[in-house]
């Protein structure tokens, strides 16, 4: 390859990546713009529609963005979050990796429970043995007998992803680590008695009026009395 095409070649590639990154750009702005239009759930328009249509023939890498969330681990009687990871790429190496990350040093518990995933090799069932983790299976195609996570992940989608356009893989961890600060802080819970799994302490009147504070870019809020 000669010098000038070698440049011709470079000075393409450049050009590309920052249309890409345009691309993006424009991509965020107009999640902000949507987010904006309603306080309560955005709803998308027909011309946000034809936007859309537009910006993927102009960002033809917008698929590689779909990112994978990674079933969270969930401690079930303080519904707390131990730890959650996404991914594009899944693997049974990778998922097995994530227990590893959540239990360290002897942490891990006695029993875990999961559903029939074909993400849970031999790769990962070995793994958890190593950790004297005992498996408990749920019978095929029965979610409600892991009702804890069912439930954790349909409030992710309903309370976060479903009003949010996620953009890149480090935007959707910072989203989801915003809404797990909100979920084990502030969210009330029925199961622990309408409080949050880090439990607050009730607040009178007393200590002044009510406040809101704006979590997860202003789709939730925490309430307290301003001291």
């Amino acid at each position: 390859m000669g010098a000038l095409q070698l440049a011709t070649a470079l000075l393409r590639q450049l050009l590309q990546s920052r249309a890409t990154l345009a691309a993006e750009n424009l991509a965020l702005r107009h999640q902000i713009v949507i987010l904006q239009r309603s306080v309560k759930r955005p709803r998308l328009h027909r011309r946000d529609r034809i936007f859309w249509v537009w910006l993927s023939r102009l960002w033809p890498g917008w698929r590689s963005s779909l990112i994978v969330v990674q079933p969270e681990v969930l401690r079930h009687h303080q519904r707390t979050v131990v730890h959650f990871n996404v991914t594009s790429h899944p693997t049974a190496r990778w998922t097995a990796q994530q227990i590893v990350e959540a239990f360290p040093c002897e942490t891990a518990p006695r029993y875990l429970l999961r559903d029939r995933d074909q993400i849970y090799g031999s790769y990962f069932a070995n793994r958890v043995r190593g950790m004297d983790i005992e498996e408990v299976l749920i019978a095929p195609r029965s979610p409600w007998q892991n009702p804890f996570i069912e439930r954790l992940i349909g409030s992710i989608r309903r309370e976060c992803l479903d009003h949010i356009l996620v953009i890149s893989e480090a935007h959707l961890r910072r989203v989801l680590r915003e809404y797990f600060a909100y979920y084990h802080d502030s969210r009330p819970h029925q199961s622990l008695d309408g409080n949050a799994p880090r439990p607050r302490e009730i607040e009178p009147p007393s200590q002044g009026r009510i406040v809101a504070e704006p979590q997860v870019g202003g789709l939730h809020h925490r309430y307290r009395r301003a001291a």
